[in-house]
């Protein structure tokens, strides 16, 4: 016979252990959400100390020369070019730049609003040696058009010596976006007119209607290499010449009496 307490004790039985279930899961989540809020509370900590050690290798490679400690700076001293072309005689000058000084402060005109930067204004850091002026860029390209040697240009400039082909380029960029300095051979009949008469005055014979003196050059290049040939997508023969035995560009060019180009190919 079963008494009325074990009847209550198997009754109650169930219910309490579910309560102690209902109990072990609240804590197991509880401990759960607590790891996972000391994880999150780790890769936060962590990723701010990466980005510190990130931002001091920053700022000590982008010194602002403020006694921060950095890579070491060559000191140059930037050539003076008004100064530098005013001691030069006009005859010299020529022979070095291949233009009188007029034609070089023209020119500078001309293509200076399309020159990058001389770096005299900078976002992070000071320039030690000074900027690189648009007269000595335009003054090392016209010296290396004219023959001279890098390492030279660099050093009567006061710049290492990569900026000398950096320079080149920026004025080559340049004058190919200064409209005044496109060549266009004169379509207009007038215009033609006056080259022709241009040519008759300088005629020994009374040439009348000549409108354009053409001749043509090769202009001498090294081999292309392999990596050149796969950019171009063919050989080096094409720019072979064989009766100079060389690589090269060949451009055709048209002239006035002046000898001003009228047009190039």
């Amino acid at each position: 016979m079963v008494s009325y307490s074990d009847a209550a004790l198997h009754i109650s039985a169930p219910y309490s252990y579910k309560a102690i279930t209902n109990d072990e899961e609240e804590e197991e989540e509880e401990e759960r959400r607590r790891v996972d809020f000391i994880c999150q509370g780790a890769c936060a900590v962590a990723s701010i100390a990466a980005f510190e050690n990130y931002w001091d290798n920053f700022r000590m490679v982008n010194k602002n020369h403020r006694g921060q400690p950095g890579s070491k700076t060559i000191v140059r001293v930037r050539i003076d070019m008004e100064k530098y072309i005013g001691e030069m005689d006009d005859k010299l000058f020529r022979r070095k730049y291949r233009m009188n000084k007029l034609s070089f402060y023209n020119l500078l005109d001309i293509i200076e609003p399309h020159m990058r930067s001389d770096g005299s204004m900078r976002v992070i850091g000071a320039t030690t040696n000074g900027p690189i002026t648009h007269a000595s860029r335009l003054s090392m390209s016209l010296r290396y058009f004219a023959g001279g040697d890098p390492l030279d240009i660099s050093c009567i400039h006061g710049v290492k010596d990569g900026e000398v082909l950096d320079s080149v380029w920026d004025i080559v960029d340049a004058i190919h976006k200064s409209s005044q300095l496109d060549i266009v051979f004169p379509e207009s009949h007038v215009q033609q007119l006056e080259i022709a008469r241009g040519f008759k005055a300088k005629s020994s014979i009374g040439i009348n209607n000549c409108v354009g003196a053409i001749d043509g050059i090769l202009i001498w290049i090294n081999k292309p290499s392999k990596v050149d040939e796969q950019a171009i997508r063919f050989g080096p023969a094409k720019f072979f010449c064989g009766r100079k035995k060389k690589f090269g560009l060949n451009m055709q060019a048209t002239c006035d009496a002046n000898r001003m180009f009228l047009c190039c190919l």
